[in-house]
């Protein structure tokens, strides 16, 4: 079976300044699979924290962690099968 190509169309995820980095950098919109899996490290140790993946400012996914430290990788699954994604839309983690 072939797989169907179509013309890729990657948004780039935003983290806050307390992330040190998260994987994937980019989003392709495109895609068939409306799931993204995102891994992310923080910059330094953080108890009783909220975590958010926003989309053009709204709040699509919450996890809270008892704490956060920087050898250790975080993972989230989000769906974002009911949102209509378009090439200016802004993906955004953030750590409150």
């Amino acid at each position: 079976m072939k797989a169907i190509k179509h013309e890729r169309k990657l948004v780039r995820i935003k983290k806050a300044a307390d992330i040190l980095y998260a994987v994937p950098q980019h989003v392709d919109i495109n895609s068939a699979n409306k799931k993204i899996v995102l891994y992310f490290r923080v910059k330094e140790k953080r108890e009783h924290v909220v975590v958010h993946f926003k989309l053009n400012g709204e709040i699509v996914f919450t996890k809270k962690y008892k704490h956060l430290s920087p050898p250790e990788m975080e993972r989230i699954e989000i769906k974002l099968r009911s949102y209509v994604l378009a090439e200016d839309d802004v993906f955004e983690i953030v750590i409150e």
